[in-house]
């Protein structure tokens, strides 16, 4: 019996050691494995890192091409027209009216005479001074300025649409008041509005009228320049549009030694 127990000695020995150090070699195996106390702390950082570096980007939306903006652009040119010709003589019975006198036609189509295109025309009857005269000659023009200093002070503000469609809405506007504000700068048609408004005041020769005709061409060039300006927005395609997908492109993912404990972690 005592032998027996002597023989069994060394295995109770080795089974009291294997006892006592099974759960720290267990707990270290463990954090070698799975990182509790090593590999974890640098996936957390690791995965932190990663998603303040992710850029959200908003979906880019499709901007229409150069050719749908021309044939929408022609298209808004046939009701516009009707409705420039309609705001030019308008502005004719708009201004008879205020200086007291009658309104007794309007026409709207066009028709030749003496000579030339009349796009429409009004007549009016009343007794009015050459002020009145000239006021109402140069109505349409009034309006047109009018057209035109809107359209410049939303380009150049923080009012201007970024929506294509409505920039060009704008700008169709804006080219026809510009068109009729400028057609007439060279014309000596003792029939056009602006020559009949210069004879009410005794400005009848090319002389006189001169230093006039420079300030209306002055007008219409800052006129034009907006408008160029305006086509410029409309047709520019491509800037935002690439800053995004440079955006989307530079995702940091951080994949390293953090995911995967390279580096003596297993």
């Amino acid at each position: 019996m005592s032998a027996l127990k002597l023989h069994a000695l060394p295995a109770i020995i080795v089974g009291l050691l294997l006892t006592l150090g099974a759960p720290a070699f267990c707990r270290a195996d463990d954090d070698m494995i799975f990182g509790t106390d090593v590999v974890a702390p640098q996936i957390d950082s690791a995965l932190t890192g990663t998603f303040e570096n992710l850029t959200v980007v908003p979906p880019v939306k499709k901007e229409p091409g150069a050719l749908q903006l021309i044939l929408e652009g022609v298209a808004m040119s046939i009701p516009e027209y009707i409705l420039g010709v309609a705001k030019h003589e308008g502005s004719h019975a708009l201004a008879v009216i205020m200086v007291g006198g009658k309104v007794t036609g309007m026409d709207l189509v066009p028709k030749m005479y003496n000579g030339s295109i009349r796009f429409g025309e009004t007549s009016w009857q009343g007794t009015f001074t050459p002020a009145q005269d000239a006021f109402v000659d140069m109505a349409p023009k009034i309006t047109d300025l009018t057209v035109m200093a809107a359209y410049t002070a939303a380009l150049e503000t923080g009012f201007y649409p970024e929506n294509k469609h409505l920039q060009l809405l704008l700008l169709v506007v804006a080219t026809s008041a510009w068109i009729d504000f400028s057609k007439d700068l060279f014309t000596k048609n003792p029939d056009n509005d602006t020559v009949k408004a210069w004879n009410d005041f005794g400005i009848n020769s090319e002389g006189q009228r001169l230093p006039y005709r420079l300030a209306w061409g002055v007008l219409a060039a800052g006129g034009a320049i907006e408008i160029g300006r305006g086509f410029y927005k409309l047709f520019k395609h491509g800037s935002s549009a690439a800053k995004q997908d440079k955006q989307r492109a530079h995702v940091d993912m951080n994949i390293g030694p953090g995911y995967v404990g390279v580096g003596g972690q297993f």
